[in-house]
């Protein structure tokens, strides 16, 4: 893959570019952009459902589905000490996960 920020040829599954340092995102929650990619996704979906189907399952992963559609919230991972240094300092900036 390319490089959104300097267009270096990078492997799938760095996080970030070693040549400027941009930021990727994480490959397991990359969106995929290639129309292979894609189609390989749509199938591993319908197979699960398929198999989820044959186990008696498929209401469970539908409804789990509209829950997470209709509920979800963006959440921020910190470790432990980092929130603590954020709640015992009144003059600690808060960093975006993004680092911008």
């Amino acid at each position: 893959m390319l490089c959104p920020q300097c267009q270096c040829d990078i492997h799938p599954h760095y996080t970030e570019c070693p040549e400027c340092g941009y930021h990727l995102g994480f490959p397991n929650v990359r969106q995929a952009h290639e129309a292979a990619e894609v189609a390989a996704l749509r199938q591993r979906y319908l197979d699960a459902m398929k198999d989820l189907d044959t186990r008696g399952a498929a209401a469970v992963s539908q409804h789990f589905e509209q829950l997470v559609a209709n509920d979800s919230r963006p959440v921020i991972c910190r470790r432990w000490g980092m929130l603590i240094a954020i709640l015992d300092q009144k003059d600690e900036l808060f960093q975006t996960f993004y680092g911008v």
